[in-house]
């Protein structure tokens, strides 16, 4: 079964945040970063539980892409993996995951 990909308002603004910052911090970066996260999310249509349960928000599972965690959900009744966010390493993330 293949899933459909779902982004959430919050993931979509965190893709514009780290676009802004990335790309005037390394425009290189930005550019893998942004490749590595296409490929990763891609994957999840057809393996979306290849990745691990974050153990301190056990609701989500995660992936990390360079110091980036993206955050998911998935909704086998609907047949989607909902990504609800893609925060830096360096933020204070359990904070930014109970933001709506």
């Amino acid at each position: 079964m293949a899933y459909r990909l779902r982004y959430l308002a919050a993931a979509n603004r965190d893709i514009l945040e780290a676009d802004a910052y990335m790309s005037v911090e390394s425009p290189d970066k930005a550019m893998r970063f942004f490749g590595l996260l296409n490929e990763k999310l891609l994957q999840l249509r057809d393996t979306p539980f290849m990745y691990q349960i974050y153990e301190e928000y056990p609701v989500y599972r995660m992936i990390v892409i360079m110091d980036y965690l993206v955050f998911y959900l998935i909704n086998e009744a609907d047949g989607t993996v909902d990504v609800h966010r893609i925060i830096s390493s360096k933020m204070h993330i359990i904070k930014r995951l109970s933001e709506k």
